[in-house]
């Protein structure tokens, strides 16, 4: 085991072979790694988390009945030993391992499922309509139904039957995702509002446990003695840093002292990936712009309502030139965004659902003549040449990747509409809040799938959803949505989804830039078995080669 060769990235020989940095060797077993995935999480309860960074600090700390396998190739069972499935699909009764406990050495039974699932769907967080497909849920958030008669029993502490409303073949890779995890309902009782702050009482169930949170600094974990898979986690301490200053981060990667950067200088990608740093993957999410319908900002008003008429939507959305972002900006094998749901999901008859549409938002090479319908589209608004239209903002977080495009987009949109522009910066935790409050005109927006179908990046316009941070609400959408959820068929199924893809191309709630990849510096030269699952980076195989 060797220190990377840091000539690669400066040029210059060394002339002594430097310490170990981000491992600590105080005797074999032990492997001490720090990590930089994203700045402070607003919150790691898993049955609140809404964050990808969360979700992933979650993973570590909880674990589902099911969880993502280190192939890539879906989920594995994990706190479940085996599962029973009605020949109607309906019925899920998973059958416990023996040998799970809390890191307190409690043992996890059914029941802490039940508790924490209740508590999912009844608590008005962002992802409570995460399992409306089990019995009860969506009546259980309208209020028609208390939480005690959602679709999940407990029949002894190692037997726990869910009921669903409707056939869902995907159920077992709902059950990997961070927010449904079980929660101890002794220990969110006892430690309030932020229990899972203090480490007294963030007890959890998975491969680390959590033993220091430094606000806007890190959150340290070390592996649980109890996990009953421990032989096979590698690190004995993950230190998560908490920020998202990209050069600050670069520097401590290239002097060894992380082994993982989600952060990086989008100046600096060339460089990285001569010098093999750089490392990315394709996975299910799309990145895209918010379009806000509604503000009790009153500064703001003006411009929401110019920005909902569709014709301006699409007049924006048609000049930006989604070819030249993936290769000139973001720069790690981003496909540029022709519809909202891109490649990679499951469609009917084993077809991917984005190849299967055939109605696509716009054509993505033909720039010249998609300027021309966009000038067209401004001129039918009332605004030839962006005149009459009020000046607009963009809010982004400051991540330099997220600035570039916007700048880009203020460049656009001023030179081919007339429509002028202003970038809004905000840290992390203001810039959610601002949107989750609607205090916007114009945002970045991004989703990644937790499981594998379309219906992930669907349920984000839904009037009703926890997610939906527009305020878009269309009757008909919901109407398709609701027939997609409930439909056994897979092929009727896929056609409503196809059908509500249309009425967003109409709507333009969202206007798709490109879909995702997951792009992170590594240090491959003297690590392996880390893994990015969807948008999850996972830590728990790593180990020093």
């Amino acid at each position: 085991m060797k220190k990377r060769n840091l000539m690669k990235v400066f040029g210059i020989a060394l002339a002594a072979v430097l310490s170990l940095g981000a491992v600590t060797m105080a005797h074999a077993e032990e492997l001490e790694i720090t990590v930089q995935n994203a700045s402070e999480p607003n919150t790691i309860d898993p049955n609140e988390v809404n964050a990808n960074d969360a979700m992933a600090l979650v993973l570590h700390m909880y674990e589902g009945l099911t969880r993502y396998r280190q192939d890539l190739g879906g989920v594995e069972l994990a706190q479940a030993e085996s599962v029973d499935v009605s020949e109607d699909g309906l019925t899920w009764t998973w059958h416990l391992r023996d040998d799970i406990v809390w890191s307190d050495g409690q043992p996890v039974t059914a029941n802490d499922f039940v508790y924490s699932w209740q508590r999912l769907v009844s608590g008005s967080y962002d992802n409570s309509n995460f399992i409306d497909m089990v019995a009860n849920a969506i009546e259980i958030r309208s209020g028609e139904k208390d939480a005690s008669e959602l679709g999940v029993v407990a029949e002894d502490d190692k037997t726990l039957v869910v009921t669903l409303r409707n056939t869902c073949t995907y159920f077992d890779q709902i059950c990997a995702a961070a927010c449904m995890s079980p929660v101890r309902q002794d220990m969110v009782e006892a430690g309030g509002d932020l229990w899972y702050a203090d480490p007294q009482y963030n007890i959890g169930n998975g491969a680390f446990v959590m033993t220091e949170w430094v606000n806007q600094d890190y959150i340290e974990m070390v592996k649980s003695d109890t996990y009953y898979d421990k032989e096979k986690v590698g690190p004995t301490k993950l230190t998560w840093l908490l920020t998202d200053d990209a050069n600050t981060t670069l520097a401590n990667f290239e002097s060894g002292e992380i082994m993982y950067a989600g952060t990086y200088p989008t100046e600096e990608l060339d460089r990285l990936k001569e010098a093999g740093y750089l490392e990315s993957t394709l996975i299910a999410g799309t990145y895209y712009i918010m379009c806000n319908e509604e503000t009790e900002v009153e500064s703001l008003k003006e411009g929401v309502a110019a920005l909902k008429d569709p014709r301006v939507r699409r007049a924006l959305a048609l000049v930006i030139d989604r070819n030249y972002i993936v290769e000139n900006i973001s720069k790690t094998g981003e496909v540029p965004a022709d519809a909202w749901i891109g490649p990679g999901f499951p469609g009917a008859d084993g077809v991917d659902f984005h190849e299967a549409n055939e109605n696509k938002f716009w054509g993505l090479d033909d720039m010249e003549a998609n300027i021309a319908e966009a000038q067209e589209l401004m001129a039918e608004a009332g605004y030839p040449n962006g005149e009459g239209f009020p000046a607009i903002k963009y809010t982004t977080n400051n991540n330099p990747n997220h600035i570039a495009i916007a700048e880009y987009l203020q460049r656009e949109w001023e030179e081919k509409l007339g429509v002028q522009m202003t970038v809004d910066v905000q840290e992390w935790a203001v810039f959610l809040e601002m949107r989750n409050k609607g205090e916007y005109e114009l945002a970045r927006g991004g989703w990644t799938a937790d499981f594998l179908d379309p219906s992930s990046l669907f349920e984000l316009a839904l009037s009703d959803g926890g997610n939906n941070d527009t305020g878009y609400a269309n009757p008909e959408y919901d109407e398709l949505m609701h027939l997609a959820q409930t439909e056994p068929d897979p092929a009727k199924r896929f056609e409503y989804f196809h059908q509500a893809e249309d009425i967003l191309k109409e709507d333009l709630p969202f206007l798709p830039l490109y879909y995702y990849t997951a792009a992170y510096l590594a240090d491959s030269e003297n690590y392996e078995g880390y893994f990015n699952y969807l948008a999850f980076p996972m830590f728990r195989y790593t180990h020093a080669k």
